[in-house]
């Protein structure tokens, strides 16, 4: 009489698999088996299982935690940029445009410093902004500019002085440069931070974005009509 020959592991493996029945119409089994643990030593099936468990929820308990922080986040950039939007749309004049900007920046969305720069040929009366030409910033400015995207990260020493000023371009650790563009260019908005991260170049510029386009068009009806060509030069992708 032959001896049966035994089932490999991963036929055991297999067959478990398929029919896995078996450890429920024998539960005595799942009492029996024993799994190894490098910290703390041999350990049940079962309690093994359970471990898996525990770690599952809390995984899902902590990217739950996550969800409702972003949800939270997002509730409060929401009313802070709705807040902005109505004080951008009832200015009724540049300088009240840009004092409240300035204001909302730098008071509710936490920001160290801001800066509003027009490029409008004829003199504008002296307000909360700059005002300059394209052709006066350096090149790597113009070239960030003329691509109408917003640009986030860290700026070089002298693209941060360029846009904040010597003395708060040393406290600027990031920043983000948004472009003001209405039928042609009208400026830039740059916004400062001292947290290295809190511009970081993966951050979602959804709000800043929409508080451009909506600075834009209030710029274009605020600034003074001048009849010249677009200074602003779309770079090529």
């Amino acid at each position: 009489m032959s001896q049966q020959q035994a089932p490999s592991k991963e036929q055991l493996i297999t067959w478990l698999e398929q029919q896995p029945e078996v450890l429920l119409e024998a539960p005595q089994l799942l009492q029996q088996l024993t799994l190894s643990h490098q910290t703390s030593g041999a350990t049940s099936l079962l309690e093994r299982q359970n471990q898996q468990l525990r770690q599952q929820v809390e995984h899902y308990q902590a990217r739950l935690h996550e969800l409702v922080a972003v949800a939270k986040d997002n509730d409060r950039l929401f009313a802070q940029t709705r807040q902005l939007v109505l004080h951008l749309v009832e200015a009724t004049h540049l300088e009240e445009l840009a004092q409240h900007l300035q204001t909302q920046l730098n008071n509710e969305f936490g920001a160290l410093t801001s800066t509003l720069l027009l490029f409008h040929p004829h003199p504008l009366p002296q307000g909360a902004y700059r005002q300059t030409s394209l052709a006066d910033l350096s090149q790597d400015l113009q070239m960030l500019i003329g691509r109408q995207r917003i640009t986030c990260g860290s700026f070089r020493p002298h693209e941060s002085q360029e846009l904040f000023g010597e003395q708060m371009a040393e406290q600027v650790a990031s920043a983000v440069l948004v472009p003001l563009h209405f039928e042609h260019g009208l400026g830039v908005l740059a916004i400062g931070s001292d947290d290295p991260m809190h511009f970081r170049s993966s951050l979602d510029t959804l709000f800043i974005e929409y508080i451009g386009a909506i600075l834009s068009r209030r710029l274009h009806q605020l600034l003074p009509m001048a009849n010249t060509q677009p200074q602003i030069q779309q770079v090529a992708q």
